[in-house]
């Protein structure tokens, strides 16, 4: 009777080991399989915001409201370095983009992104510029004056305010704030007001017409992360300025820049072909306009003798530590502009 309790006891305990074993296999492979599926999901997600902003880059001045409620809980991130950008789900799935000048904060997280693309014209279009922003960050203009007005106009739809002192700023719930500004009141180690402590708050302010400065709130006081050259002719719908504000910081913003000059030197040589043409035609017909061979090749401040410049000028960003060479684009852009000016009047345009 003993023996056959023990041999019992023993079939009981090699059943519950088996069971457990068995169950253990299972929640195994339920919990192998759950990670593959969210891996699976996140790069779904990174693909499909992949197509939504190859569509929106290649839609000129196009702002796009893109309803993300579902993903609320997600926090997306942008970023740029070494010239090359990356996107996707924080500590999850991500792409790479080599190509596309992608304008945006560190970090998102919202119910709504929202995309804008502006082109971007040294003399000529080189690229449109993709912003990328969310209706959970507020943008605060500290500041009057034409560019405010501007901004507010142009920025319809974004989270966007104007104060007139820091004191004044309520960043309520919104997940970031970015201060521009206007006044270039803020210094490098001013104390954050108290309204600001704690929050994920940047700022940007132009200390003059092609510069930029970022700065960062770390341990209360305001800290200096960097001043940055600003590339640009345009007086109005700045794109580069733009860009410098929807950009987190410096870093981010040349090393999408430099996709932008690196472009620049692919579309000088589409015009320089397309200038040789123009050539081409003068010098078979000199009665439709023999001068105009004077604006286009014949002379050093001729057109095809600045776009030979623009061209060489426009490597600067291969030189990331001298990225203040860059500077040099807007002379030369400005010397471009100048000449098909000219060349409108009595010939044919370059652009």
């Amino acid at each position: 009777m003993k023996k056959a309790q023990i041999q019992m006891t023993f079939s009981w305990v090699y059943i519950l080991i088996a069971g457990a074993v068995i169950l253990m296999f299972f929640t195994g492979i339920v919990v192998r399989q759950k990670a593959v599926s969210e891996k699976q999901l996140e790069l779904d997600v990174v693909e499909i915001l992949d197509s939504i902003l190859v569509g929106a880059e290649v839609s000129e001045d196009t702002k796009n409201f893109i309803g993300a409620s579902g993903l609320s809980d997600l926090t997306f991130y942008f970023n740029c370095e070494e010239d090359v950008g990356e996107f996707g789900i924080k500590d999850g799935a991500s792409l790479q983009n080599a190509i596309t000048p992608i304008f945006a904060p560190l970090e998102i997280k919202t119910k709504e992104l929202i995309t804008w693309s502006l082109p971007y014209r040294l003399p000529y279009k080189v690229v449109d510029l993709l912003f990328v922003s969310s209706e959970s960050t507020l943008y605060v203009l500290l500041g009057e004056g034409q560019f405010a007005i501007e901004f507010i106009n142009a920025t319809n739809g974004f989270s966007v305010e104007q104060e007139s002192s820091l004191l004044e700023v309520k960043p309520g719930e919104y997940f970031q704030v970015r201060l521009i500004d206007l006044y270039n009141s803020i210094t490098a180690g001013m104390p954050v007001p108290n309204n600001l402590l704690n929050r994920k708050v940047t700022v940007i302010n132009f200390p003059s017409d092609h510069e930029a400065q970022y700065f960062e709130a770390k341990n209360g006081v305001w800290v200096n992360t960097g001043i940055t050259t600003i590339v640009s002719i345009e007086e109005d719908r700045n794109a580069a300025k733009y860009a410098a504000i929807f950009s987190e910081n410096k870093v981010t913003y040349e090393c999408n820049m430099r996709k932008a000059w690196e472009r620049l030197q692919y579309v000088t040589e589409v015009y320089t072909n397309k200038l040789n043409e123009i050539a081409e035609y003068y010098r078979a017909n000199p009665s439709d306009g023999g001068r105009c061979l004077g604006y286009i090749s014949e002379s050093s401040e001729s057109m095809d003798s600045r776009l030979s410049l623009h061209k060489v000028t426009s490597t600067c960003w291969q030189l990331p530590e001298n990225l203040g060479r860059c500077y040099d684009l807007i002379n030369s852009a400005q010397k471009i502009k100048e000449i098909n000016h000219d060349l409108t009047v009595n010939c044919v345009p370059l652009y």
